[in-house]
């Protein structure tokens, strides 16, 4: 269940004045970067999540502010991180500027590639994310086809398809959805 952005603002208020700003700003434009990511409350930092996963989570400290967006999105970005310090799973930034534009950017699409390469899974169950965070489509797959329900969303969030494959073959019906979700 997705937390209010009250209690994400409320979890700042440890911090004041420039800090407090910074972060509010920083987790607000990664906010809008990913308007299907869910704001929740992970490991007691704001964060985005998609699906199971955390895109980026965010936390100042005494001297600097951080955000989680964890190893595989910085190797994804490592290029333009030569003025900030990075540790295995973090990226620290000034505690009184909020992280650039450019950077919640590159963040955020390194975090939905990141998320988007681990899919399928062993098991077969695909999930596939836009990148403003929407899903794009999911399904599974066995023995490297098409298996069983599937559903298909337009890059505002809505439910545009559904319908099953055995096989990797068309089966059953499918559903077709106009944007007020309602079957066409």
């Amino acid at each position: 269940m997705a937390t209010p952005m009250n209690a994400v603002d409320a979890s700042f208020d440890a911090f004041d004045g420039a800090q407090r700003e910074a972060l509010l700003a920083t987790f607000h434009a990664f906010e809008k970067a990913l308007p299907g990511g869910e704001v929740v409350i992970a490991w007691g930092m704001p964060s985005i999540k998609m699906g199971t996963a955390a895109v980026v989570s965010l936390w100042g400290f005494n001297n600097h502010n951080s955000i989680f967006p964890g190893p595989d999105a910085i190797s994804r970005v490592a290029d333009k991180l030569v003025n900030y310090t990075v540790t295995k799973g973090t990226v620290h930034f000034d505690g009184d500027k909020p992280l650039s534009a450019a950077m919640v950017k590159a963040f955020s699409q390194a975090g939905i590639d990141s998320i988007n390469a681990r899919y399928p899974k062993k098991d077969g169950t695909f999930l596939e994310f836009y990148d403003n965070g929407y899903p794009k489509q999911q399904g599974k797959y066995r023995n490297g086809a098409m298996y069983g329900t599937w559903s298909w969303w337009r890059r505002d969030g809505s439910l545009m398809r559904t319908g099953s494959f055995r096989e990797g073959e068309k089966t059953g019906e499918w559903v077709t959805y106009g944007r007020d979700s309602l079957p066409i």
